[in-house]
């Protein structure tokens, strides 16, 4: 199986207009097919205040971000979301509603060795952000949004093959997101995924206007993507996996959704795939992750706080994502705003060697580390650099790699049924 792929740091300086080229490894003269971003606040590893956070997603013929702004140190909370189809990396005003620094895919974005942004609005200091670029001849990729519906069931078509992995984001808006880049009050993001077999996601909430600050985080296991009532946290939306379609998914609602919600997919087939979940370790050291199946090439995670068990609800929105590829090709970058205080207290914090960093709401150091120590058969190690008093959930999704004879056979008659063939 072709499957190619590279995690990294790149930096947007506060000079750089127009386009700008942004090397990977690993592609052998290949372009890469999509590139998925997480963006930071500064270009050193550690905090800044004002968590502005979110995920960007390009291809050759689409660029989206999501992501949302939460003031630091005011006395009433102010939060915003962003979604925009203009834009693939994207930032807030601290204090107003605009653009505060972005960059979109430029007119050839994806070429041999690299990807080029254009920076159409350089920010005051620069920034650094993490990017899993994925590629190879037997990966397909589909990037597109669709609104989220009322009924208990919902049918996405129209794709040019049926999915083996699905990656899901979404904001609470629902404007003309292929044109345009939007705004709202409030923050609630959710970024989840699944293998057709497992799912997970983590949502972050924040309310707009509140004092002291009304925020909530959850990690669940039941659904793909998830809203939260700000009153206490509780799902006041919810969708989940029904299966992968010849051309689409079919999601079911499992909680009717309260209010208007745009969604960004990002469809996978071609390679392998395995949703999963591991935790933080009580001591530092190496720890293996098992279960996958197959000698992965690309991991992705996403942590929603200080979530000690799936499918619950706790104070403070925080969310953390990151890539790794290797040992040396990693990323983490994520945001905290803490929960019932006045002024308020928000960060974004990054590290591009580490592959997972969480500070605390209620800190601005860091809690706990987790580095990428290599891939195995079945898996992969983790090295628990800062050791975490409780074992807080992590969930994560492995791409690519090389599975053993029996799998394989399995696939291909699959495959083989799925085409007509067998």
């Amino acid at each position: 199986m072709s499957c190619r792929v590279d995690a990294g740091k790149g930096t947007i300086l506060s000079t750089d207009s127009g386009d700008k080229d942004f090397s990977i490894n690993n592609f052998g003269g290949e372009a890469p097919k999509v590139v998925l971003m997480f963006p930071s606040e500064q270009d050193v590893d550690g905090r800044s205040n004002d968590a502005k956070w979110g995920m960007g997603v390009l291809t050759d013929d689409a660029k989206y971000f999501m992501g949302g702004r939460m003031q630091n140190n005011v006395a009433s909370s102010n939060t915003q979301s962003i979604h925009t189809g203009t834009e693939c990396l994207a930032a807030i005003n601290s204090s107003s509603t605009a653009i505060a620094w972005s960059a979109t895919g430029a007119a050839t974005p994806m070429s041999a060795d690299k990807f080029t942004l254009d920076i159409n609005n350089a920010p005051g200091s620069d920034k650094d952000f993490g990017y899993l670029a994925i590629g190879g001849s037997d990966v397909e990729v589909d990037v597109g949004s669709f609104s989220l519906e009322t009924d208990a069931q919902q049918t996405i078509s129209g794709l040019p093959f049926e999915p083996e992995a699905l990656i899901l984001m979404t904001v609470r808006m629902d404007e003309n997101i292929e044109a345009t880049t939007n705004y709202s009050n409030d923050v609630r993001l959710s970024i989840g995924f699944s293998d057709g077999t497992t799912e997970f996601n983590s949502c972050m909430s924040s309310n707009h206007s509140s004092n002291p600050t009304l925020c909530w985080k959850t990690t669940r296991s039941d659904s793909i993507l998830t809203a939260q009532a700000f009153s206490d946290g509780s799902p006041n939306g919810k969708a989940s996996l029904n299966s992968f379609t010849s051309d689409g998914f079919i999601l079911d609602h499992t909680d009717t959704w309260a209010g208007t919600y745009r969604v960004v997919y990002i469809a996978l087939r071609g390679v392998n795939f395995k949703t999963g979940s591991t935790t933080h370790q009580t001591s530092t050291g190496n720890f293996d992750v098992t279960g996958v199946g197959f000698k992965g090439q690309a991991l992705m995670m996403i942590q929603g706080g200080n979530m000690t068990a799936y499918d619950t609800v706790k104070a403070d929105a925080v969310m953390f994502g990151g890539f790794a590829t290797s040992a040396s090709a990693r990323w983490t970058s994520g945001c905290t705003d803490d929960s019932g205080i006045t002024p308020s207290e928000t960060q974004t914090v990054n590290d591009d060697d580490k592959c997972l960093v969480r500070y605390g709401a209620h800190s601005t150091t860091i809690i706990a580390e987790i580095d990428f120590v290599s891939w195995n058969s079945d898996g992969f190690t983790l090295d628990q650099v800062d050791s975490n008093n409780t074992t807080h959930v992590i969930q994560y999704l492995v791409i690519g790699g090389v599975v053993d004879d029996e799998h394989a056979v399995c696939r291909g008659i699959r495959r083989g049924v799925m085409m007509g063939v067998l």
